[in-house]
């Protein structure tokens, strides 16, 4: 059985051979420290990405729970808050300016 570095060793010459050739430099692909830190940041990402979403689903259900609060001042603080920004009219999709 031939180890996973050597079957990968003829993509990392490619790519050493492709920044010679071109001046690009893909060196996440053929550099074992650089590799490694692309791999840490992509997982991170994820991580980053899990937690935002947790958070962003606290904080609407929060939001919609205080909405029907008594105390008329923290029912203005929520309403100050709202979920769409105020220039994009309601109905269109965010960014293209289309109706749905």
């Amino acid at each position: 059985m031939i180890p996973a570095v050597l079957r990968m060793q003829p993509i990392y010459d490619w790519f050493r051979d492709f920044y010679e050739r071109t001046g690009i430099n893909l060196n996440f692909i053929y550099d074992d420290f650089d590799r490694a830190r692309m791999i840490k940041g992509f997982f991170l990402t994820l991580e980053l990405s899990d937690v935002t979403v947790i958070l962003s689903i606290l904080v609407g259900i929060a939001g919609a729970w205080l909405q029907g609060s008594r105390l008329v001042w923290i029912r203005r603080i929520v309403a100050a808050f709202p979920s769409a920004p105020p220039w994009e009219p309601a109905g269109t999709c965010y960014g293209r300016g289309r109706r749905h």
